[in-house]
């Protein structure tokens, strides 16, 4: 489904996964003791949706499936 207004917000979680890679296999490299890591925790209900400007026909479509709550993401990391 091509959703406008989705496809840079689509394109910054694949730069930050490669980013975090690229980070993740550099200390590797030098044998440090630092460790990263990146979540992706998928569907969470956040006001990206309309802040992007998702068409309305679209945010009822997604309206009733289910989703996870911010503080989920952050129960999870903690």
């Amino acid at each position: 489904m091509n959703v406008p207004g989705l496809a840079m917000y689509t394109a910054t979680k694949h730069a930050v996964t490669a980013l975090t890679e690229g980070l993740r296999k550099e200390l590797t490299q030098l044998k440090s003791k630092i460790r990263i890591t990146s979540i992706s925790p998928g569907a969470v209900d956040t006001q990206i949706a309309v802040a992007t400007g998702i068409p309305e026909e679209i945010l009822k479509m997604v309206k009733n499936r289910p989703m996870m709550e911010s503080k989920d993401v952050t129960n999870a990391l903690i």
